[in-house]
């Protein structure tokens, strides 16, 4: 369903992507900039994890060399724009709504994530307290590691990626989505990867959707990410804590029925 919005104000450059004869639609950095100015940070922070993921929270067509609508696949979309495309765009941005919101939502988006149980499981475990989260370090996502010359020959792979990673500490999480990882052969190959992982002195941690939506499975899942990487929780001294949980959980596992989800 389509909503019309108006845009009253000084079109910044830039800001508009021609997509065929008078048709222009507003560049992500753009729309980024307008949510910004509408949606609460939560949510803008969410988008910003969208637009620079590779996934799409429903699903899209895409317009082909011969006009032909193509049908896409949500999880393989390519990145549409990235943290320092944002921040470089909000930067030579002046008097436009939504600018300073912008730049606090950017301090907690990273390139790269892959699905939206992805995002919020990335979002429950950094935000800071006062906005629900435990207050984590940032990871990399879906980084890539090159593993030693016996996990070459175990997983037949040169290179495999870490959903989550903290390279410094050598922490690994792994998202075990329900869609992506019921197969028998698709369990076998993950099993074998974090072999290989721990073999590297990788630390891994597994968590799934389940746990995810439980909220005690996963605070002992940040307790023991924090106590890894060296970073104690101290959320229990915030008395808004449980409030600002509850509302960030409420905002990121319960979308709308028309959002499709891992």
């Amino acid at each position: 369903m389509l909503r019309p919005h108006l845009y009253s104000g000084l079109l910044p450059s830039r800001c508009l992507v021609r997509i065929s004869d008078g048709v222009f639609v507003s560049s992500p950095e753009f729309c980024f900039l307008q949510a910004a100015a509408k949606l609460p940070l939560v949510k803008v922070i969410e988008l910003g994890f969208e637009l620079c993921g590779t996934y799409a929270k429903t699903e899209y067509v895409a317009v082909s060399s011969d006009n032909a609508l193509v049908e896409m696949d949500p999880y393989h979309r390519e990145q549409l724009t990235s943290v320092r495309k944002l921040s470089a765009f909000i930067e030579r941005i002046e008097g436009v709504a939504g600018k300073i919101h912008a730049f606090q939502a950017l301090r907690y988006i990273v390139d790269g994530s892959a699905s939206p149980r992805e995002t919020a499981l990335v979002m429950l475990l950094v935000l800071p307290y006062k906005l629900g989260g435990y207050g984590l370090p940032m990871p990399e996502l879906n980084f890539p590691i090159n593993p030693n010359k016996l996990g070459k020959q175990y997983t037949g792979k040169s290179s495999f990626s870490c959903d989550l990673y903290w390279p410094k500490a050598r922490e690994a999480v792994e998202y075990n989505s329900d869609e992506f990882h019921s197969k028998v052969k698709e369990k076998a190959d993950d099993s074998l990867r974090r072999n290989v992982l721990t073999t590297m002195g990788v630390k891994v941690i597994n968590v799934d959707n389940e746990q995810i939506k439980n909220r005690i499975q996963l605070e002992g899942t940040a307790n023991q990410l924090a106590s890894n990487l060296g970073k104690p929780l101290r959320y229990r001294r915030n008395p808004k804590f449980s409030q600002a949980q509850q509302e960030l959980r409420k905002m990121l596992l319960q979308p709308p029925a028309s959002d499709s989800w891992k």
